[in-house]
């Protein structure tokens, strides 16, 4: 009985340790592009002084939105190149999922090990008493 109560404690650790390292991995990783978009956005316009149709909100919707409008996903340089947003949907949000990924395995795998630390402390306690 001892045994599968600390596999199930295992398991409740490594589980809710990696879902929550998933979700704030996923909630920091979108909070920290959307600052670097608006960085970039910025940028863009310290270099491109005249660009038209060089938008804030094209640029997050072309990075956000699948149903992003083509007329939306590029604007022009001063000499009428057209030039397109770098970030699109796919990239954003495979990064943002990569990262949650990631955070969830070494979550889980922390958890995991904090269960053991449990357990051990479990038995060299009892070990103790039995003495």
């Amino acid at each position: 009985m001892a045994s599968t109560k600390n596999k199930l404690k295992c398991v409740a650790y490594s589980t809710g340790l990696g879902a929550f390292s998933a979700v704030c991995s996923a909630t920091l990783t979108a909070a920290m592009l959307a600052a670097m978009g608006l960085v970039a956005h910025g940028a863009g316009y310290v270099i491109n002084w005249n660009a038209r149709e060089y938008s804030l909100k094209n640029r997050f919707e072309t990075a956000y939105s699948f149903k992003t409008p083509e007329s939306h996903k590029h604007y022009y340089l001063n000499n009428g190149q057209s030039t397109e947003y770098i970030m699109t949907p796919y990239g954003m949000y495979g990064i943002i999922g990569t990262f949650a990924a990631l955070s969830a395995a070494f979550g889980a795998m922390t958890g995991r090990l904090i269960a053991k630390d449990k357990e051990e402390e479990e038995l060299k306690k009892q070990r103790q008493k039995i003495r």
